[in-house]
C-alpha cells in the first residue's frame, strides 16, 4: 500500500506534467485539453490518497468507486468531493469520450480555456487548499 510520501511524489510528478501541458496550451489552448484534465484529475487523486494515508487508521482506496464513496460519505471530505467529482467526471469524458451529448472530440466538448479556468484554477486549487489544511491540522496533532 503506497504511503504518504509515495502519493506526494506522484502529486509532484503530475504537477510537472501539468506545468508543461499548460505552458504549451498558452499558445494553442485546445491541443492538449484532454491531457490537462486527465493529469489534473490524477494529481487530485493522489492529493486525496495522501490525505487518506495521514488518517489515524491509514486508508488506501482499492479503486475509483471506493475512493468516491469515501469522499461522498465522510463529512470532513465534503468540500473535497464537491471539487473532486467534476474533475473525475470530466476526466472520464477526456479519457473515454463518454459524454451525455455524444461528442466525439473532447476539444469540441470542453474548451482548453474552460479546462484551465474551471478545472485547474478552481476545482484543483480547492482540492489542493483543502488537503493542505488537512495536512497542517494533522501535523499539529
Amino acid at each position: 500500500m503506497p504511503n504518504f510520501e509515495v502519493h506526494e511524489a506522484a502529486v509532484a510528478r503530475n504537477q510537472k506534467v501539468l506545468d508543461c501541458l499548460l505552458e504549451h496550451d498558452e499558445h494553442s489552448p485546445s491541443d492538449f485539453a484532454h491531457w490537462v484534465i486527465t493529469v489534473a484529475f490524477y494529481k487530485a487523486l493522489h492529493l486525496v490518497e495522501a490525505a487518506f494515508s495521514r488518517e489515524k487508521r491509514s486508508f488506501h482506496s482499492a479503486d475509483h468507486y471506493e475512493r468516491n464513496q469515501r469522499l461522498k460519505s465522510i463529512k470532513k471530505y465534503e468540500h473535497i468531493w464537491k471539487h473532486y467529482r467534476p474533475l473525475f467526471e470530466e476526466s472520464l469524458v477526456a479519457r473515454y469520450l463518454v459524454a451525455s451529448n455524444s461528442e466525439t472530440n473532447f476539444n469540441t466538448y470542453l474548451s482548453g480555456s474552460s479546462v484551465r479556468t474551471t478545472f485547474i484554477d478552481h476545482h484543483l486549487r480547492q482540492i489542493e487548499n483543502s488537503c493542505a489544511t488537512m495536512k497542517a491540522d494533522a501535523e499539529k496533532g
